[in-house]
């Protein structure tokens, strides 16, 4: 089980390794947190509009994304479901 942080502070405690992970990985679904969101997938359930996103990834309050082409950035499922 991780570690609970008591005081709230960023970053949080590390996992705490030492403890049986067996019946936390079986309730992980890989495919949910392994892999990629375009923008267009993170405003579906972040609601706000792709100029707000870009902002904030600028401000530094959302992760930066990975670009995979010329108009094509991507950011990693982990990194979305830790910000929410």
């Amino acid at each position: 089980m991780p570690m609970k942080n008591t005081n709230d502070e960023y970053p949080p405690e590390p996992f705490d390794y030492s403890q049986d992970t067996n019946s936390l990985c079986n309730k992980l679904d890989l495919e949910d947190i392994c892999g990629f969101y375009r923008l267009d997938q993170i405003i579906e359930f972040i609601p706000m509009s792709k100029s707000s996103w870009w902002a904030g990834v600028s401000s530094g309050k959302f992760p930066e994304g990975h670009k995979i082409g010329k108009n094509i950035t991507v950011w990693l499922k982990t990194d979305i479901l830790i910000l929410l």
